[in-house]
């Protein structure tokens, strides 16, 4: 259970110290040894007579997922399906179909086996079957025609040809109930296994919660792929999940909050319709016992997840109440509400947390030995996963608004105030049909992904969702956007409306896409190749390229070894012997200008080999020459005014648009 259990040591990641397992063994062994029998079953080569702890729970192959199957290396065998999984209908028309294509002759021989490895049936036993394609039919009973309990199972074919021994799987989930019909890979579940890695959760007689949880999340992960639903699992082995481990939740301080803000994050990013958080309890009390779902009621879509929570409790007394005895009866703890990271709403020091209706269940107490010892069976915790599926298929069937938004294309970059559009792929996901929604996009200043604030942003562009969306439906649109005015960096938010109802607030998330803007037009800097290139070109050469040392260049003292006009200027001040001016004589450098002479204006003043490859290119004022860079004091013997006492920081090369900032 969520920060029910007091903090433990840090241990190493991965899988137990030997230690725990000669612990766990010898305390089974005296405390259980009733139950086993169950467990001592085991196949694969595993050992018989081992406590949950010291299995390895990722030795299923975990490429076999629901959209297919995990075909061995090269053999006859080319192509494996299964069709109506899970089981459709009840009594004798309850089956799947298995379906494979030999690209050659083979022999071959088709078993059903369960989660544990554990062979249920055999369908067919070392029977040549020629080229082509077969279908192999399995109404879901074991060798002696029982039902086998709802829960994964494994079909392993083994096809023996020319070409050698090829060995394939394919999964099927056994099941009364199919998760949305009309598009099942349109929804998305999130299963957490709580604790893991660092954090054992409640740790009894050498069981560790975090190892239980995780058995049962991988089961039920097993059922919901199969029966064609996208699952996202925070963790798959004993390990964190804040790896490497850094500050999720922006707070400052590492610590045990970001590895749960982390599997927010992942059911966040995923925009999952649901997250099953898997757990099981432990108190102070050993007179405690029983089993509870919690939800959370402080978010807006509080009564979607009281609803979840719900299925999950009834699902789960219905499961378990089959392994009853004289020892034990299951305690119906019903629903409870907790403060927990995984169902709390958003807040102020809480900034992580899930967008979407969730559960956290509570399925039997470790620290009780009965209840123990029912977790220690493997047919019980696939009752528990069977009991998860069911409430998730059943809830997923009664939604009914949602949507499901993909291929989301957002420009990557526009000039701030600029058109645009966005693309999406919307697919319907409720069971009522979307009629008069309109589809909005909205901007708010770019955070860290995901943003699960309650911010609604600014609003840049919409589209009428027309006509209607049906279950199951997909349907292209194109939004037809404004950028915001200014240039940034933004969250594109999208959101479907319809008068005061937003999907959002009933816990439908739709993806978050960065989106930044540039000035529209920036000003263009002055280059060297402008006016100050073309006028010393017509200066006489001897100008430029006789006095290395001129005044600064608002003087005409620029040019004291030329006579180029034999006429004096217009301001005899500002001959290079004059006394230097205790202010810069900023007329002289005006006039000139303005009354034409016979010699070239007194614009060329500014040195080539200066002014030219310095000021233009640096300054973008449009008027270079009224505040100017002083040069360096001269060396001669005639002294140079001083333009200004105090210098003008040099400008920016260029002016330059609004910094990129990248999410």
């Amino acid at each position: 259970m969520v920060d029910a259990h007091p903090p433990v040591p840090p241990r190493a990641a991965g899988r137990r110290p030997v230690r725990h397992v000669v612990v766990a063994c010898v305390a089974i062994l005296l405390a259980v040894t009733p139950f086993l029998g169950t467990w001592a079953g085991a196949s694969d080569g595993t050992t018989t007579g081992r406590t949950l702890a010291a299995i390895d729970l990722t030795r299923t192959d975990r490429t076999a997922m629901a959209a297919g199957a995990a075909i061995g290396s090269v053999g006859p065998v080319t192509a494996l399906r299964v069709l109506g999984s899970p089981f459709r209908g009840s009594g004798s028309r309850a089956k799947v179909r298995l379906r494979l294509t030999l690209a050659t002759a083979a022999r071959l021989t088709i078993k059903v086996i369960d989660f544990d490895g554990t062979p249920r049936r055999t369908l067919l036993a070392d029977a040549q079957r020629a080229a082509g394609t077969w279908t192999f039919p399995w109404d879901g009973r074991d060798r002696r025609k029982r039902p086998v309990p709802d829960g994964p199972y494994r079909l392993r074919i083994v096809a023996v040809g020319s070409a050698g021994r090829q060995t394939s799987e394919v999964w099927v989930t056994k099941a009364a109930r199919r998760p949305f019909p009309a598009a099942p890979g349109a929804i998305v579940v999130a299963i957490n296994p709580g604790h893991g890695g660092r954090d054992p959760g409640a740790r009894v007689a050498g069981v560790e919660e975090a190892d239980v949880n995780l058995d049962i999340a991988l089961r039920l992960e097993r059922m919901l792929s199969a029966a064609g639903v996208t699952v996202v699992m925070t963790r798959t082995t004993d390990t964190d999940v804040n790896i490497p481990r850094i500050d999720r939740d922006l707070d400052g301080d590492i610590d045990h909050q970001d590895e749960l803000s982390i599997r927010n994050d992942i059911a966040n990013l995923a925009t999952a319709d649901l997250v099953l958080n898997v757990h099981n309890n432990a108190s102070s009390c050993r007179c405690n016992g029983g089993t509870q779902a919690f939800y959370g009621s402080r978010t807006p879509w509080a009564s979607l997840s009281k609803r979840l929570a719900t299925l999950v409790q009834r699902a789960h007394v219905r499961r378990l109440k089959p392994f009853q005895d004289r020892s034990w009866k299951l305690r119906d703890r019903g629903l409870g509400t907790g403060d927990y990271m995984s169902l709390r709403p958003y807040r102020a020091g809480s900034p992580r947390v899930a967008m979407m209706p969730a559960v956290l269940g509570e399925s039997l107490y470790l620290d009780r030995a009965v209840e123990r010892a029912r977790l220690l069976d493997p047919a019980v915790r696939t009752a528990i996963a069977a009991a998860y599926y069911d409430a998730a298929s059943d809830w997923s069937n009664a939604r009914r608004f949602a949507v499901r938004a993909s291929d989301v294309v957002v420009p990557e970059e526009l000039p701030a105030g600029a058109t645009g559009t966005i693309d999406v792929t919307l697919q319907g996901t409720g069971t009522d049909a979307l009629v008069g929604w309109t589809l909005e996009a909205r901007v708010v200043p770019w955070r860290p992904l995901p943003d699960t604030s309650r911010a609604l942003g600014t609003p840049i562009g919409s589209v009428p969702l027309t006509p209607r969306l049906v279950p199951g439906d997909r349907r292209t649109l194109g939004i037809p956007i404004t950028a915001p005015a200014t240039a940034g960096a933004w969250l594109v938010r999208l959101d479907l409306v319809r008068g005061a109802t937003r999907l959002r607030d009933k816990g439908v998330v739709l993806p978050q896409v960065p989106m930044r803007t540039v000035p529209l037009d920036p000003p263009p800097s002055p280059g060297p190749s402008t006016e100050p290139s073309i006028e010393p070109s017509m200066e006489p050469s001897t100008a430029p390229s006789t006095d290395p040392s001129p005044g600064p260049s608002l003087e005409p003292s620029i040019e004291p070894s030329a006579e180029p006009s034999p006429e004096p200027p217009l301001e005899p001040s500002i001959e290079p012997s004059a006394e230097p001016s205790p202010e810069p004589p900023l007329e002289p450098s005006i006039e000139p200008s303005a009354e034409p002479s016979p010699e070239p204006p007194l614009e060329p003043s500014i040195e080539p080999s200066e002014a030219p490859s310095i000021e233009p290119s640096l300054d973008p004022s449009p008027e270079p020459l009224v505040e100017p860079v002083p040069p360096a004091p001269p060396s001669g013997p005639a002294p140079t005014p001083t333009p200004t006492p105090e210098p003008t920081p040099i400008p920016t090369a260029e002016p330059s648009p609004e910094p990129s900032v990248q999410p």
